[in-house]
């Protein structure tokens, strides 16, 4: 069975956390993940590489300066 071969087939998305008030989500895709932030009436898209689909959902932790 592939990808697009069930009628059934759904994109499954993940709600994700932030700090900034911004509405965001991930959707595991074949080679990575398919990103969502929603922030008022602006929405963006975007595709995120990570073929093992490794990422945890956070983002990296900076030190201060």
């Amino acid at each position: 069975m592939g990808l697009f071969s069930s009628k059934k087939s759904k994109l499954k998305w993940e709600k994700l956390s932030s700090d900034q008030g911004f509405y965001a989500s991930r959707c595991k895709v074949p080679g990575g993940w398919l990103i969502t932030v929603r922030a008022g009436a602006g929405l963006g898209v975007t595709f995120m590489p990570d073929p093992n689909h490794s990422w945890d959902g956070c983002s990296l932790e900076r030190s201060p300066l």
